[in-house]
Parts: structure tokens; C-alpha cells; sequence
């Protein structure tokens, strides 16, 4: 059994394999080679950025190692019979002026020694650092630690032609995924316009029973917080208000649009929705920050951005270690390596798709140019704040698709929204808060 740690979780065990996909994260490993017990821990940032509730103590070196450290001396014998691994860090590509000024793999990585060589645990390896994520696995009973990359291309083939798609390919996929519900345009333009109608969302709503039944499954969701169970539309939105049912009812139309495509892009059981929904309520903690953007309009943009990966994601598929090897071998922005294999870029076709859904512009802009938001010319700020959400939750949450986005526009959306490279940390904090 694999049992995943996500980020700022631990896990202490005596039996089966304990597993953490890092990018710029940390991992540390421990196992008692004595009590035959181990554990993992999946490290977010150095030190906290403000308080912080000792509930999120593992999201942070200085804080959470020190608990993991006494979990596994509570079970296991002594602490010269635990080996440490120290994985991840890694800068993700060509290092960008932050990534070099910030260092954070860096200054996590070298708490977690000081904290261990405090403790009296031998190190038995550090891998810290490289170019593309990792993923590090424990092998509890064994004791046996691998750091291999996400994706393993050894035995396949990568030196195949590759037919780039045509026209008509693109047509022909596109016509078969253009059918979305009518509800879903009705509230996009609803949030755009900033003019939302009770009574038409519950009425449109309640036309589809699926839609129905997963609008109020989300709304009963931990995520939501409620104190009490809502059990139809009219008293979710008499508690939630227009714009959240709005939000949750296109979240629940894409759930299920990019819950339809095969694993190309996707790294896990639904990756590339998770990473559209993570850059989604990133992009709107940004917004609210900067005040420079809509909320809620920088929500729907970031949970459109990534579109075109659901038109390109069966062709993927078919190339995913070649497509995975020309992105970490080279450092090369994901945009670029599919024009070179398939012709055509996911932003492209996310443009595509969006005109013949009949997206507003503003958004079929934040799908253009979410990966070089400098060519933006009408919604800077929201191209921006995207860009910037995506970037994070790239390096970030790396375990939930294969993508790269280059970090060379980091300063300038950095400078457009308001922010100084010493602010990476408290925007990186803000992964933690959108789970």
C-alpha cells in the first residue's frame, strides 16, 4: 500500500510505502532501522511568514520537523538508529532571479540538517536542488529510499517521429468536446457582467439533476465551511449568496471537463482539474490582495487557463516520457516543447476552444497568454495574477500534472501586481489555504 504525503503532511508507519512528489518542496525521510518503523514529512517553506495554528505546523521546517523528529523517538529506539533522506528543492528549470535570491529549497534544506544534527540523527543522503521534481519514497519495512524523477522515461522509446497534428485534428477534437451545458456560458457571462439573478442560477441549475447533485455535494463540502447541510439550490444560495453558487457551479461543469481526457498531462486521478482549481483559488486570493482585479472574474480565468491541455491531453498521452524528458532535460516552457511535437500549443488551443464555446475576451486572454502575460494588451493585472498562480502552484503542487511554466516574466508580473521578490514566501503560504 502507497500512501501519499501531501504538502505540510507527516506520516509515521510500520508497514507499506510512504511517497512525496516534490518540486520546490522538501522531503524528509525517516526510518529506525532497529524498531523497523519510518515516516515521511512534505515540507512547504523554511519558517512560518506570520502565526500560525499548530495545526499547519508541517507546512514549515522550524516548526513541524521538530514534531515529526519526536513522533518517530516516541516509537523507535534510539535516534542514532534513524537515517535520514533529505530530497527536493529543486529550482524547476532555468533558476529565475527569485528562485536565486529566495533560495528556499536551500534554507529548508539546511534547517532540516541543523534540526537533525540537533537531534543526533544521521544523515544518510541529501539530494537537494536540480532542475525538475522528484518524487522520494520510503519503503517502510525494507528501509529502502528511492528519488526518482516524476515521470520515468528509461525503456521507452523516445526517438520516434512525431506527426504534428493538423487542422483537422484539432477541429475534429474540438468538436467533440464543444458540448458543454448551456448553464455554464450563462454564468460565465453572469460573473463577468457582475449581474447575477437568484432565480434564473437556481432555475438553470436545477435543469440537470447531475449538475444539481454535484453543485450541492461541493457546497457541502469541508472547503465550504458551512455549520449545517444544505439539501437544495434555493438554501444553498440563501446561505453561500450569488456569486459563491455562480463560482461553484462552474467549478462543477469543468470538474467534469477535465475529468473527461486520459492521463497525459495529468500526473494523479484527476491533476489537471485539482491544478486548474488550485491556480483558480490562487488567482483569486491575488486578486483580493491586489485589488487590481475582479475576485471572482480571476477565478473563473484561473480555472479556464489550462483549457487547451483537455483538447491536446489524448495526443499527450501518446508521447507523455518524451514530452516529460524535452521539458526537464532542457528547462524549456511546456508551450514551447508542444509546438515543437505536436505544432500547437495548449494556449492555442484554449483560445480555440474558447471562441467556440463563446467565452468572454477577457478570459479567452488569460488563456492566450497565461504562459507570457507581458504580450497581454487588455487585462493585464488578471493575465498577471493568473500567470503568477500558475507559476506557484507549478513548483508547488508539481505531483498533479506535467507542465513547466518559465520563470523569466516572474519580475515583471511581481512588479505589475504590487509585489517584491522578499514577498515570494507569504504568496507561496497562500498554497496551504487553497485545499
Amino acid at each position: 500500500m502507497v500512501s501519499i504525503i501531501p504538502t505540510g503532511g507527516m506520516e509515521i508507519t510500520d508497514q507499506g510505502r510512504l511517497r512525496a512528489h516534490l518540486g520546490s518542496c522538501v522531503g524528509v525521510a525517516l526510518w529506525d532501522r532497529k524498531a523497523r518503523i519510518g515516516g515521511l514529512m512534505h515540507i512547504l517553506l523554511p519558517e512560518p511568514v506570520s502565526r500560525i495554528p499548530e495545526a499547519d505546523s508541517g507546512y514549515y521546517a522550524t516548526e513541524g520537523l521538530p514534531i515529526f523528529i519526536a513522533g518517530m523517538l516516541d516509537k523507535a529506539t534510539r535516534a542514532r538508529n534513524i537515517e535520514a533522506t533529505i530530497a527536493g528543492g529543486a529550482l524547476i528549470g532555468d533558476p529565475s532571479t527569485a528562485d536565486l535570491e529566495m533560495n528556499i529549497g536551500g534554507r529548508i534544506s539546511d534547517m532540516c540538517i541543523d534540526i537533525l544534527k540537533l537531534n543526533g540523527i544521521p544523515i544518510k543522503k541529501v539530494e537537494v536542488g536540480g532542475y525538475f521534481p522528484t518524487v522520494l519514497t520510503l519503503d517502510v519495512p525494507s528501509g529502502n529510499v528511492t528519488i526518482e524523477p516524476v515521470v520515468k522515461i528509461n525503456g521507452h522509446n523516445l526517438d520516434k517521429t512525431i506527426r504534428p497534428l493538423t487542422k483537422e485534428d484539432i477541429s475534429n477534437t474540438i468538436e467533440k468536446i464543444r458540448s458543454i451545458p448551456q448553464v455554464a456560458l450563462k454564468v460565465i457571462n453572469m460573473l463577468s457582467d457582475g449581474v447575477y439573478n437568484p432565480t434564473e442560477i437556481a432555475n438553470e441549475i436545477k435543469k440537470e439533476q447531475t449538475l444539481t447533485a454535484r453543485v450541492l455535494r461541493l457546497c457541502n463540502s469541508s472547503y465550504m465551511g458551512l455549520l449545517r447541510q444544505v439539501s437544495s439550490i434555493e438554501e444553498a444560495l440563501l446561505y453561500l449568496g450569488s456569486k459563491t453558487i455562480l463560482q461553484i457551479v462552474i467549478t462543477a461543469i469543468f470538474m467534469d471537463v477535465y475529468s473527461r481526457v486520459p492521463t497525459g498531462y495529468s500526473l494523479c486521478k484527476g491533476g489537471m482539474y485539482e491544478h486548474a482549481l488550485g491556480t483558480a483559488r490562487l488567482a483569486e486570493k491575488l486578486a483580493d490582495m491586489t485589488t487590481l482585479s475582479r475576485p471572482d472574474i480571476a477565478y473563473t480565468a484561473g480555472l479556464l487557463h489550462d483549457i487547451g491541455k483537455v483538447v491536446l491531453d489524448q495526443h499527450i498521452a501518446t508521447i507523455r516520457p518524451l514530452f516529460y524528458r524535452d521539458i526537464t532535460s532542457g528547462g524549456r516552457d511546456s508551450t514551447s516543447v508542444e509546438k515543437e511535437l505536436l505544432g500547437i500549443d495548449h494556449t492555442k488551443a484554449g483560445e480555440l476552444l474558447g471562441m467556440a464555446w463563446g467565452i468572454p475576451d477577457t478570459l479567452v486572454e488569460c488563456i492566450i497568454h497565461h504562459h507570457e502575460p507581458g504580450r497581454s494588451k487588455t487585462s493585464k493585472n488578471l493575465v498577471h495574477a493568473v500567470y503568477l498562480a500558475d507559476f506557484i502552484m507549478n513548483k508547488y503542487r508539481p505531483d498533479l500534472e506535467i507542465d513547466y511554466v518559465d520563470p523569466a516574466p516572474l519580475k515583471q508580473s511581481l512588479d505589475l501586481l504590487g509585489f517584491k521578490v522578499s514577498d515570494l514566501p507569504e504568496l507561496i503560504n497562500l498554497v496551504k489555504d487553497i485545499y
